[in-house]
This record gives C-alpha cells, structure tokens and sequence, in this order.
C-alpha cells in the first residue's frame, strides 16, 4: 500500500469534503425544484386524490430541502444561502396557495 505524504492526504480530504458539500447544495435546489414541479401538478390536476398527493410530494420535497440544508449550514449568510431563501420562500408560497384553494374549494376542511 502507498505510503502518502500527511499534506496530500489533508489536501484530498478537503477536496473529498468539498465537494460532497457542493453535491450537497445541489441536491437542496433540485428539491426544491421538485416541490415546485409538484405544486404545479397540483394546480393543473382535477382529480382531488391527485392533488392532495402532489402537495404532500411538494410538502416531503420542502422538508428534504430544509433538511440537507441545514447539514450544510445554508442558514449563514452569503449569495448561496441567499438564493436559498428566496427559492425555498417561492415553494412555501406556491404550497400556501394550495392549502388556501383546497380550503376554499372543500369548507369542511377550513379551520374554525
């Protein structure tokens, strides 16, 4: 087995690390991305069972999103976390509206 100088081990392990960390991030935007995809399913859909399970996909993909970030730490400032707000408030917003038009389009589920 190789023997590798202490450095070169440090170096490739911060490499190793950062790009698990960019992979990471990735994953946080496709999640998101995906929730979106679902709100839009939701909205175009006419079958009742469909849009509840398009919102509850949009729902887990929100909370998967929030999850790997939070391993990340995109709560700390910067252009990325930035654009982590802003992408994460638009699916809190489009499933907001969903909940607001299913409450108005079946009464029995509007909150007293």
């Amino acid at each position: 087995m190789p023997q590798w100088p202490v450095e070169e081990i440090r170096q490739r392990t911060l490499k190793a690390v950062a790009y698990g960390r960019a992979a990471t991030i990735r994953s946080v935007f496709v999640e998101l991305q995906v929730g979106l995809a679902y709100c839009r399913l939701a909205t175009i859909t006419t079958i009742p069972g469909s849009k509840m399970r398009y919102r509850d996909s949009a729902r887990a993909a929100l909370s998967q999103a929030l999850r790997a970030a939070a391993r990340v730490r995109l709560e700390s400032k910067g252009h990325i976390h930035d654009e982590f707000v802003a992408a994460a408030s638009l699916l809190q917003q489009a499933l907001a509206k969903l909940d607001a038009e299913s409450e108005f389009a079946d009464p029995k589920n509007a909150k007293a």
